[in-house]
C-alpha cells in the first residue's frame, strides 16, 4: 500500500513538474513572438507632392517616386540633364520654405526660411545626401553632364531628416520650392510637399 501511495505522489508529482514546464515554455515562446511584433514610434516622411514648377521641363527636371520600407524612406525615379555644365559655373540651389500648420488649409501657409547654397556638390555634407548619390546610374558626378541618371532604392533615414523640421506632425506640410540656377538662370525648378508624422513600425 504505501509502495503504491508513493508511486502515485510521484506520478502526481511528475505530471504537475510536466506541466509547470510546458507552462514556462508556451510563456517563453509567447513572449518571444510578441518581441518579434513589438510596434515602435518612429518618425517618417510623408511626401504629398513632387512635381516640375508649372509643369515645365528644364535643363535639370527629376521625376521622383517616394515609398516607405519600414522606417525608412524610399526613392525611385530618374533625372533627365539635357546639357553638360560647366566647373567654372557652379549650379546653386535655393530652398524657398514654407510652413502650414494645417495642411488641407492653405490660409495657414506662412513663409518660414531660405536656405542658399552657392554650390550644389556642398549638399553632401548634409547626413542623408550621400545616400541619395549613391544610388544614382550611372554616378551623379559634378560638374553635371549631359544624360539620364537612374535612382533606384535610395534610402533616406527620417531620424536624420526629421532635427531639421522641428518634430512630428500630421497635420504640419512644409512646402518647398527648389530652384537650381546657373549664372543666375533657371535650370530646373521643383515643388515639394511633406511633412514629419510619426509611425508605429514593426520589429
Amino acid at each position: 500500500m504505501n509502495s503504491l501511495l508513493k508511486a502515485c505522489g510521484f506520478c502526481f508529482i511528475s505530471y504537475f513538474t510536466g506541466m509547470f514546464l510546458d507552462f514556462l515554455l508556451d510563456s517563453t515562446l509567447s513572449l518571444a513572438e510578441g518581441r518579434r511584433n513589438f510596434l515602435r514610434l518612429r518618425k517618417n516622411i510623408v511626401v504629398d507632392y513632387f512635381e516640375n514648377c508649372e509643369q515645365k521641363i528644364y535643363a535639370f527636371s527629376p521625376y521622383f517616386k517616394f515609398s516607405r520600407n519600414g522606417s525608412f524612406t524610399i526613392i525611385n525615379g530618374e533625372e533627365i540633364i539635357s546639357k553638360d555644365f560647366s566647373i567654372n559655373y557652379p549650379v546653386s540651389v535655393q530652398f524657398v520654405i514654407e510652413k502650414c500648420s494645417d495642411k488641407s488649409n492653405p490660409d495657414t501657409c506662412e513663409y518660414y526660411t531660405t536656405w542658399k547654397f552657392d554650390d550644389f556638390c556642398a549638399l553632401r555634407l548634409m547626413p542623408f545626401f550621400p545616400a541619395f548619390l549613391e544610388a544614382h546610374s550611372p554616378p551623379l558626378t559634378c560638374p553635371f553632364k549631359k544624360g539620364r541618371y537612374v535612382i533606384k532604392d535610395a534610402r533616406i533615414d527620417p531620424g536624420l531628416v526629421a532635427p531639421f523640421w522641428g518634430g512630428a506632425s500630421n497635420q504640419v506640410l512644409w512646402k518647398q520650392r527648389i530652384l537650381l540656377k546657373e549664372k543666375n538662370q533657371l535650370i530646373g525648378c521643383v515643388n515639394l510637399g511633406f511633412r514629419i508624422v510619426d509611425m508605429r513600425i514593426r520589429f
